[in-house]
């Protein structure tokens, strides 16, 4: 599940572990535009079983766009490898395809960072 804070800053929606759906539209309309989105970038193999439950580096970066978001970050992945033998992701998959996601989209990495491990970042 995710959520959406608003603040005076701006609105912050957090994608939590989630797919790329058309309930995304309704949170569109109903907050606009976004000055940070949370969105999740991994474990999204094989696709014709995760796409309904996990959102892919491209699904990521067309929401960014979607979403009219200022700043996105990637979140919820290289956790973890493999998941009841049906993914065989490498841990590190979602970088190669979020670099081709950005090249596709016209997103710069600076709109889209990908925190290290403990990693912290300010929002302006």
């Amino acid at each position: 599940g995710g959520f959406v804070i608003q603040s005076p800053s701006g609105n912050v929606y957090f994608a939590g572990d989630t797919a790329y759906g058309e309930f995304l539209t309704s949170l569109k309309e109903r907050f606009g535009g976004f000055r940070l989105a949370l969105l999740p970038l991994g474990h999204y193999e094989p696709r014709w079983m995760m796409r309904t439950v996990h959102m892919s580096p491209d699904d990521a970066v067309k929401l960014h766009k979607f979403m009219n978001s200022k700043q996105s970050v990637g979140m919820h992945y290289g956790t973890f490898h493999g998941f009841g033998g049906h993914n065989n992701e490498r841990v590190d998959e979602h970088e190669n395809d979020l670099q081709a996601a950005f090249k596709k989209y016209g997103v710069s990495e600076s709109e889209f960072p990908v925190l290290g491990f403990g990693e912290g970042r300010d929002i302006p």
